[in-house]
């Protein structure tokens, strides 16, 4: 029997259907909505983690002074921001877009793993970083973001080489 055209369209039913880095349509928009509230306070909320990160772990802290042992502000300041920026760019065009998100972990990746930094220090810095976005969230902070926010940073860490 000849079939018959247009062929309906099957319904897709959106909590279940997946991308290629296992997030629903459902994770996708609602942490696409959660980072633009981030993003808009992305300053205050770099320089609240790493704050709250060197208060629990001061040793840290030495990574970023200088030949003499002066702590470079700048650099600390630059990174604070850059990690906030890194995690904006996986959440707004990686969960989209699988080489995106490749390449710029295996950048990511490789110049931390160059600098002598530790996927042990890794863990800290993104339980640190989930820990204030979702306080900052309150009351906003799903248990789907929460879950979208948890793929994203094992996206990150599975990027990771163990030193």
């Amino acid at each position: 029997m000849a079939t018959l055209y247009p062929v309906p369209i099957k319904d897709i039913d959106y909590k279940t259907e997946v991308n290629s880095l296992g997030f629903t349509l459902y994770e996708e928009a609602a942490l696409l909505n959660a980072w633009r509230y981030v993003k808009q306070n992305i300053q205050y909320h770099s320089h609240e983690i790493f704050l709250n990160f060197f208060t629990k772990n001061e040793h840290f802290i030495g990574q970023f002074r200088d030949q003499n042992g002066k702590l470079n502000l700048v650099v600390l300041y630059k990174h604070s921001k850059s990690v906030l920026f890194t995690f904006t760019y996986l959440i707004e065009n990686g969960i989209h877009d699988v080489r995106r998100m490749n390449l710029m972990l295996s950048y990511w990746s490789r110049a931390h793993y160059e600098n002598g930094v530790r996927r042990n220090d890794i863990i800290l810095l993104c339980d640190a970083v989930l820990s204030h976005i979702v306080e900052a969230l309150g009351c906003k902070c799903t248990t789907t973001i929460k879950g979208a926010l948890d793929k994203i940073i094992l996206i990150l860490l599975d990027a990771y080489p163990e030193i």
